[in-house]
């Protein structure tokens, strides 16, 4: 669900503002010297991608061993995050 056509991400940019950040999900370790040298690049664009992600995705899904799970980002309502959940009957 995208509210803003301009803001609209292709998949690819999506794809690759997740290969950016998915290091961001481990410990960042300054000692090997690759990473050490990468970080300043890193983290500029980190914030970089972040407001395009966050100003584009408005809602979440995962299903979890028959659980359904709906994450709204920014409810309509007063722009709070809220999870919903449900369950499968099948």
């Amino acid at each position: 669900m995208v509210a803003c056509p301009d803001i609209n991400l292709a998949v690819d940019q999506v794809r690759d503002i997740y290969r950016r950040s998915h290091k961001w999900l481990h410990e960042w370790n300054p000692y090997i010297e690759r990473l050490g040298n990468d970080i300043e690049k890193s983290k500029a664009e980190l914030l970089a991608d972040l407001p395009r992600f966050w100003n584009w995705i408005l809602q979440h899904k995962i299903g979890i061993g028959g659980h359904i799970f709906l994450g709204l980002l920014k409810d309509p309502t007063d722009n709070q995050v809220r999870i919903i959940s449900a369950e499968s009957l099948n």
